[in-house]
């Protein structure tokens, strides 16, 4: 779907909900290309742009 479409529908999803992104417990994401996870995280507000690998070394995302 690409960051900036996947950044609109979250900002859309987040202000009907009336939540924000850190209110996100779990999230399940298709990665269907390596770069696709880390990219969606950045989309989600997950973390700052540039910094989804951070968020996975630190070990806050898990596989199941």
């Amino acid at each position: 779907v690409g960051y900036d479409m996947s950044k609109r529908a979250a900002e859309k999803a987040y202000a009907k909900a009336g939540i924000k992104p850190n209110d996100v417990q779990v999230v399940e994401l298709h990665d269907c290309f390596s770069a696709n996870e880390l990219i969606t995280y950045e989309a989600l507000g997950l973390c700052e742009e540039g910094k989804a690998g951070e968020l996975v070394e630190r070990g806050d995302n898990t596989y199941g």
